[in-house]
C-alpha cells in the first residue's frame, strides 16, 4: 500500500477509529490487488476519497451528534428561559416533591441531586424537559428523537430512571410524567465541549 494511504490510515487509528481504518485499508488494498492481478487501472485515489467522504466523514458527523443535540437544547433553553421556571422550594416545587407548571411551560431547572462529571466538567444543574416538549424541539430541528436522546444518554448527559431508558419520572401537577433530564454546569448554562470525548 502506498505511503500516502498508510499515513492517512495510521492517523485514523490514532484518532481511535481503528474499525474505520480497517475498512478503508481493505478497500484500498483490494483496489491495488485488482490493479496488479488483473492489470487494470482502478482509480485508487478516487476509491480512497470516496471511502474518506462516505465512511470517515459520515462517522464523524454521527460522533458529533451528542454535541449538536446538546447545543440545540441549550440554545432552546437560552432563548426560552421564561418557559423553564426554577424548580426549587421557592419556585414551582412544593414540599411534597411535586412540581407545578403551567400548560405552556416546557419544563423547569433545578440543582442536580447527584452531580455528574463529564469530560472533566462538574455538572451540578439540570434542565428538566417535559417529554412532549423535547420531542417537539428535536423533531423541529430535524433530529431523530430516539437516536438523539440515546446519544445524549451515551455521553452521560442525561439523568435517567435506569440504563435502558433516556427518560425519568417526575410528578408535575400531581401527575407522574416521563421527562428528560439534561445535566448542565451551574452558572453559565454554556454547556461543555464534547469534541474530545464523543
Amino acid at each position: 500500500m502506498s505511503t500516502m494511504y498508510s499515513r492517512s490510515i495510521a492517523m485514523l487509528r490514532q484518532a481511535k477509529n481503528a474499525i474505520l481504518a480497517d475498512y478503508v485499508t481493505l478497500f484500498i488494498l483490494a483496489a491495488e490487488i485488482v490493479n496488479k492481478v488483473l492489470n487494470i487501472k482502478l482509480g485508487v485515489k478516487k476509491i480512497y476519497d470516496f471511502c474518506y467522504m462516505h465512511i470517515v466523514v459520515a462517522n464523524a458527523d454521527e460522533a458529533n451528534m451528542a454535541q449538536r443535540v446538546y447545543d440545540t437544547l441549550l440554545e432552546h433553553y437560552g432563548m426560552h428561559r421564561d418557559l423553564f421556571p426554577e424548580g426549587e422550594y421557592y419556585g414551582c416545587k412544593s414540599q411534597n416533591n411535586v412540581y407545578s407548571l403551567n400548560p405552556e411551560e416546557e419544563g423547569f431547572t433545578r440543582s442536580a441531586y447527584r452531580k455528574r462529571t463529564v469530560n472533566g466538567v462538574v455538572m451540578d444543574r439540570q434542565i428538566v424537559f417535559r417529554l412532549s416538549s423535547i420531542e417537539r424541539i428535536l423533531d423541529e430541528k430535524g433530529f431523530s428523537v430516539k437516536v438523539a436522546l440515546n446519544k445524549l444518554k451515551d455521553a452521560k448527559l442525561l439523568g435517567t430512571k435506569d440504563d435502558r431508558r433516556y427518560t425519568s419520572k417526575v410528578t408535575i401537577n400531581d401527575v407522574e410524567q416521563d421527562v428528560v433530564i439534561v445535566y448542565v454546569k451551574d452558572g453559565s448554562f454554556d454547556g461543555i465541549d464534547l469534541d474530545e470525548w464523543c
